[in-house]
This record gives C-alpha cells, sequence and structure tokens, in this order.
C-alpha cells in the first residue's frame, strides 16, 4: 500500500513528480480509494434501481412543480451555507498552497480559511439561486 497517489505514480511511471502535479496527489491513498469505494455502490445502485424500474417493480410518483416559482428560504440557504463552505476553503488554498500542500489532511479538517472568501462566495451563490 502507498502512503499517498504520488508514490503510486512514482512506481508506475518510474520517475519522481515534481511541481505542480505533487498538489494533484497529495492525498492519502485510503481516502482516495474510500471515494472510489462510494462511488461504485452508487453507481451499481443506480443500474439496480434502473433494473428494477424495467421490471416494473417501482412506481413514479408525480411531484408538482411550478415553472418559474421564486427560491425557497430552504434552497437559499442550503446554497449560501455551500457557497461559504467552498470559499472559505478554496480561497485559502489559492493563498497558502504550501499550507495545503505540506499536510491536505490538517488544512480541510482545520478552522483555517478565509472569511471574506467565503462571504463573497455565498452571496454570489445565493444571488445566482434567487436570480
Amino acid at each position: 500500500m502507498y502512503p499517498n497517489l504520488g508514490y503510486f505514480f512514482e512506481d508506475i511511471f518510474n520517475t519522481r513528480l515534481s511541481g505542480p502535479f505533487t498538489v494533484l496527489f497529495a492525498f492519502q491513498s485510503f481516502g482516495f480509494m474510500m471515494a472510489m469505494s462510494f462511488l461504485a455502490a452508487a453507481y451499481t445502485v443506480y443500474l439496480e434501481l434502473r433494473r428494477k424500474e424495467n421490471r416494473r417493480l417501482l412506481q413514479p410518483v408525480p411531484k408538482k412543480t411550478i415553472v418559474g416559482a421564486p427560491a425557497t428560504i430552504s434552497e437559499l440557504l442550503i446554497n449560501g451555507v455551500t457557497g461559504f463552505i467552498l470559499g472559505f476553503k478554496l480561497i485559502e488554498i489559492f493563498i497558502d498552497l504550501k499550507g495545503f500542500t505540506d499536510n491536505p489532511q490538517e488544512f480541510v479538517l482545520s478552522s483555517r480559511g478565509n472569511l471574506a472568501g467565503g462571504i463573497i462566495v455565498a452571496a454570489l451563490m445565493v444571488y445566482l439561486k434567487y436570480k
């Protein structure tokens, strides 16, 4: 088992990665494989549900949607929170790339971030949903 994906690609291609490529492969292998297992499970569930739909074992449930209805408060709130988290972390990653590449898990799970970036991205996402 390789400690992270960088070691895996170094072993396969028999070369040392340097420059911006080291950032791409800094995440640990266990987390990557866990994410791949979730994607494989989601795809399997999708195939199974499609198979059951084709055999008429699942029935659709009609839902009324009003075209042109304004966004609800919950939709705006979800977009705002998602935008804040993305802006808070992603802007800080661009500002402090060295800190992110040194220890990505600590960086992502810490309270470090850019407050102004979070507020701006949250406001932008709420505005786009409202519009």
